[in-house]
């Protein structure tokens, strides 16, 4: 009934071989000539930018910062310029608490203590 060298297609077969096509005749793929880098191996544990010891301190803006304190944000904007000091070429309010403030141009950022 069915010649013997003729293959029975059962279905999907897994591998990444198109469906009905022989092995014969299936070419390899070509080289580009621009190719991706090779995958990195993740940075190991004591160059990782995003550990809590090694990171940089975290700032938030005066909006968010005020929610947290729970005050308005114009009330931390003034007490941050009636505490205002120059440390070297930085204007710095420390706020009590740990809490301070630092001036990036014209907008104040807030540094909370870390835990």
């Amino acid at each position: 009934m069915f010649p013997i060298d003729e293959r029975v297609d059962a279905g999907p077969r897994s591998g990444a071989e198109p469906q009905g096509t022989d092995e014969a005749t299936v070419a390899a793929p070509e080289p580009t000539l621009f190719e991706l880098p090779a995958a990195r191996s993740p940075a190991p544990a004591a160059r990782r930018p995003n550990e809590k010891e090694g990171s940089a301190p975290v700032f938030e803006t005066i909006d968010a910062a005020a929610e947290k304190l729970s005050i308005e944000a114009g009330a931390l904007r003034a007490r941050c310029r009636r505490a205002a000091r120059r440390e070297g070429d930085k204007v710095v309010a420390p706020l009590g608490g740990g809490i301070v403030a630092i001036k990036f141009g014209r907008s104040w950022r807030v540094r909370f203590p870390t835990p």
